[in-house]
């Protein structure tokens, strides 16, 4: 984001301001942002991710071990999110989940995108699972537990204790991935939807 507004003359936002304010995919948040050139704009931002992705994406902690176990325990593992498909193919090849997710929903693959509840919607269809309280939506902005609670599923927040003040809060809250383990005894879900971030 620094890149597309310093590109174009204009005072970059604050790792924060960026953090608060980017929650919606860029389909749908750069023509608000940019309306005289937003196509450019946009452009210009998938030409510097596509660059810089790969060696800027590392995980959170202990999600590896998250993920591999819930795999072996044969949980169902997906994968929604605001990023376009190629980007997240290449991300998740990059880290070696390949085998873990059975779905991966990126921008643009359903009629909308987070927070509206078509791309989880999309994603339990291809599961062949119906939406309920048994399936989890772990995400990290308001965007992923608006479209959880959309969809009919449970959302659960990770990280963002700086979050600001948001009407959808979600069902659970963790600071990190390490409680999850835990919480899965309580809720015992048979599949999680799970977004890399």
């Amino acid at each position: 984001m620094q890149f597309v507004f310093e590109n174009r003359g204009l005072t970059p936002w604050t790792l924060q301001q960026t953090k608060d304010r980017c929650h919606e995919s860029a389909r749908d948040a750069f023509p608000k942002l940019f309306p005289d050139d937003w196509q450019s704009a946009m452009d210009d931002f998938y030409k510097y991710v596509r660059a810089q992705h790969g060696s800027e994406t590392v995980l959170l902690p202990v999600a590896r071990d998250l993920i591999e176990s819930l795999s072996s325990l044969n949980i169902l593992l997906g994968v929604v999110s605001n990023k376009t498909r190629d980007i997240l193919v290449e991300e998740i090849e990059h880290l070696g989940f390949s085998e873990h997710f059975g779905v991966i929903v990126g921008s643009g693959d359903a009629i909308r995108d987070k927070p509206d509840a078509a791309p989880l919607l999309l994603a339990l269809d291809k599961l062949n699972v119906l939406p309920s309280a048994d399936v989890w939506m772990i995400g990290d902005t308001p965007a992923d537990w608006t479209a959880a609670k959309a969809a009919g599923v449970r959302a659960i927040g990770v990280g963002a204790p700086n979050m600001p003040a948001v009407d959808n809060v979600p069902d659970a809250m963790f600071l990190d991935l390490k409680p999850i383990c835990a919480g899965l005894n309580i809720f015992s879900p048979s599949v999680l939807t799970a977004r890399n971030s």
